[in-house]
This record gives structure tokens, sequence and C-alpha cells, in this order.
């Protein structure tokens, strides 16, 4: 049973998935698409399609994806919005 919905049956875009879900510590997820992609011819990719790839990049090994160095995990930081006394919402 293909567990993916059709948008995502296609091995480059599943590779994009998988390494987001992956950043994001989605891990049970990302190994949904890893398990996926096991039986699936992939290459390497850059994460946007598209469009040319970063000068600064660093391989996602499992997906085979080259992720821009300002999208790596050290560097995502997750913005909360602020109510006006300063507390998050």
């Amino acid at each position: 049973m293909d567990l993916l919905p059709i948008r995502l049956r296609n091995p480059p875009t599943a590779q994009r998935l998988g390494v987001l879900l992956s950043q994001v510590d989605q891990i049970q997820l990302a190994n949904v698409v890893a398990n996926w992609l096991a039986n699936k011819r992939t290459r390497r990719i850059p994460l946007t399609s598209g469009l040319d790839e970063p000068l600064e990049s660093t391989l996602d090994t499992r997906f085979k994806v080259n992720v821009p160095a300002a999208l790596q995990p050290n560097c995502i930081k997750i913005v909360h919005s602020h109510n006006p006394l300063g507390k998050p919402t």
C-alpha cells in the first residue's frame, strides 16, 4: 500500500519532503518517506527545483538533497508572534 498522496509520488518531491521533515524533527514521517523511496531510483537534487544551486550547500545523504547553508538545522529558527506584553502567543 502506498502511503504517500499522489502528488508526492514523484521521487524528487518525496526526497525534498523527507529532508524537510528530518530538519523539523518529524522523524517518523521522514522514515515513511525514506521507506517509500527505498526501491525508487533517486538522484542528487537541489532542495529548490528550477533554481540554481546555492554556492554553499550540504548534501543530506539519506535523501540525496543539497540543502542550502541558510537552511541547515542550526540556522532554522522558529519565530513566535508576541502580544503587546511581550509574552508568546
